[in-house]
């Protein structure tokens, strides 16, 4: 509980960019993809336990995150910073080994998750930059990992859809908790107004940028294009989940919505079928 494993799913947006090259069919990139999820994973869980070890105090007045194990007295503070650094340590050896990209990628990923937890997580709009910024260098590292380009439209496709995201979260986290709680301090300079324009101006842009990206493609365009269709329902099926007050939990949104599952399959079998095509 303390790594967080139900969150370890976002990792696999390491796959994005050669799932959409159509590249992931190849044994050598796949391995390589494999131990760069991996990598990520560890990264990301030490972030979590860097976090959760100088938050630990304000967590104990969440309704849910009382229960984590370093807020609840389970685990103790100095074990959980030897864990993040013994994590960190072995994540940067293992991209150190894939790709000097790769490393100073992660590198950067790391920087930015310590920022966010000495301070920026407190400051209107970096705390859901650097949210948002986690997931493009998830993103970034899948390119990086298997030496493939990345577009320009698809890092706006995934910047703006992380900040979508960032935003619908602080969202529903003024829906739980009273913004004067104590347990996010930052929730006090939102209003709900304002992260509404937020998510559903990053929303239009995610949407527009995916139609122009997927235009772009030159292998199979046809079929990229049809891809449209769920991405834009799957944005729009979780906007119904954020002005519901539901979103403070992605992962959870995701694995228990039918829909969104099914939206993501779909999405998920018109590449696989492109790249068995190509």
């Amino acid at each position: 509980m303390l790594m967080r494993p139900w969150q370890w799913p976002r990792n696999l947006l390491v796959l994005a960019v050669p799932v959409s090259a159509g590249e992931l069919t190849e044994s050598k990139t796949l391995g390589r993809t494999a131990l760069a999820v991996l990598a990520m994973t560890m990264l990301s869980a030490a972030t979590y336990c860097g976090n959760d070890a100088r938050d630990a105090f304000s967590d104990r007045m969440h309704p849910q995150k009382k229960h984590r194990p370093l807020a609840s007295g389970a685990v103790e503070v100095r074990t959980a910073i030897v864990l993040a650094v013994f994590l960190a340590a072995g994540g940067l050896t293992i991209t150190a080994m894939l790709s000097n990209m790769l490393l100073l990628v992660c590198t950067c990923y790391l920087l930015v998750q310590v920022a966010y937890t000495l301070g920026l997580k407190h400051v209107q709009l970096a705390d859901i930059t650097c949210i948002a910024l986690g997931f493009v260098l998830r993103a970034f590292a899948g390119g990086a990992v298997t030496n493939l380009p990345v577009s320009s439209a698809f890092v706006i496709v995934v910047s703006a859809t992380s900040f979508f995201v960032a935003s619908a979260k602080r969202g529903s986290e003024i829906e739980c908790v009273n913004a004067d709680s104590g347990t996010r301090p930052v929730l006090a300079t939102y209003s709900p107004e304002y992260l509404r324009l937020l998510w559903s101006s990053s929303m239009t842009i995610s949407i527009i940028a995916y139609v122009i990206w997927s235009s772009e493609i030159p292998e199979q365009p046809v079929l990229a294009q049809l891809t449209v269709a769920p991405f834009a329902l799957a944005l729009l099926r979780y906007a119904s989940h954020v002005t519901a007050g539901d979103a403070e939990e992605p992962e959870r949104v995701v694995t228990k919505d039918r829909v969104l599952l099914a939206l993501a399959l779909i999405w998920a079998c018109i590449f696989a079928a492109r790249a068995a095509l190509l």
